[in-house]
């Protein structure tokens, strides 16, 4: 099957007309028809409804082969130029991140592309789930970490879901809560809460969870630093609801402690979130790394 053939068929996809698509691609329109006969002939199969030279509809055929040719097209591209340029075609990769990922996920990954892509410039963005993805919408960014639990495929951008993270609740050894045992969400009713990000997308999964369990309101500080979160905490100023991986240091050395709470807190989810122009071997590196820091 040849390339030229691929080209001419989703060009007509996209420009809706063979006319169009002949003009386009500076060909004949009985050239470009001929090349659609072919590609048909070789698949066995009609590509697109015969309607008398009106605009180009797919038939069902055509609408399940087009996101396999467009992608594969645009990967052969994408690998033409990789290789012609050695990688430094691509420039500069802009990462977004939340400050927790930005932490204790971050250094992996860019150790990992950096061994793989040395040629590449690696811009490092920290921010919120929410704005992460608005700047990816709008082409701002390129990669991003984001505390979202859905998969989703657009025109310009693929969200996948990566890990789970396992969420506690800790506070300072001597804190009363601690010695309780499995204690119940309501029993949180007078217990300050010191949070990282009142509107971050882990802090709403958490409100849905302490409301579905009967604790509709409950005291906060905000602090946008986890250094001082934890210190404050470790002070008896409050108690914190933040990733496992974020305390792992501070409960094996006792500093701070779980408190067990029945239901347990719901985990929270990270997926990466990454424009669909972005190299192909750049998402598989960056979603492998990840995958196999939480398989350790």
């Amino acid at each position: 099957m040849e390339l030229k053939y691929i080209e001419a068929f989703l060009k007509v996809v996209e420009m809706g007309s063979f006319s169009e698509a002949s003009s386009s691609m500076h060909i004949s329109q009985p050239t470009i028809s001929l090349r659609i006969q072919k590609l048909e002939q070789e698949l066995n199969t009609v590509l697109f409804e015969r309607n008398g030279g009106k605009k180009a509809v797919l038939t069902d055929a055509g609408k399940k082969l087009y996101p396999f040719y467009k992608e594969g097209l645009r990967s052969i591209l994408k690998g033409n130029e990789v290789l012609q340029s050695g990688y430094r075609g691509v420039g500069r990769l802009r990462l977004s991140c939340p400050n927790h990922v930005g932490r204790f996920i971050l250094p992996g990954v860019l150790k990992s592309l950096y061994e793989h892509f040395p040629d590449i410039e690696f811009n490092v963005n920290v921010s919120t789930t929410m704005q992460i993805v608005d700047d990816i919408k709008k082409g701002e960014t390129d990669v991003g970490f984001i505390f979202l639990d859905s998969e989703a495929t657009d025109e310009s951008y693929t969200i996948i879901p990566i890990a789970m993270e396992k969420t506690v609740l800790v506070a300072a050894p001597h804190h009363p809560l601690v010695k309780l045992g499995p204690i119940k969400i309501k029993d949180l009713a007078d217990e300050k809460f010191i949070v990282f990000a009142k509107a971050s997308n882990k802090n709403i999964i958490i409100d849905r969870f302490f409301s579905k369990h009967g604790l509709k309101e409950y005291n906060t500080i905000e602090i946008k630093n986890l250094e001082w979160i934890k210190t404050m905490v470790n002070s008896g100023l409050g108690i914190s609801f933040l990733q496992k991986s974020i305390v792992e240091v501070e409960l094996q050395h006792r500093e701070l402690e779980e408190i067990i709470l029945t239901p347990p807190l719901p985990d929270t989810p990270i997926s990466i979130i990454y424009r669909n122009d972005v190299l192909q071997e750049i998402q598989y590196t960056i979603i492998k790394t990840i995958k196999e820091m939480y398989r350790t």
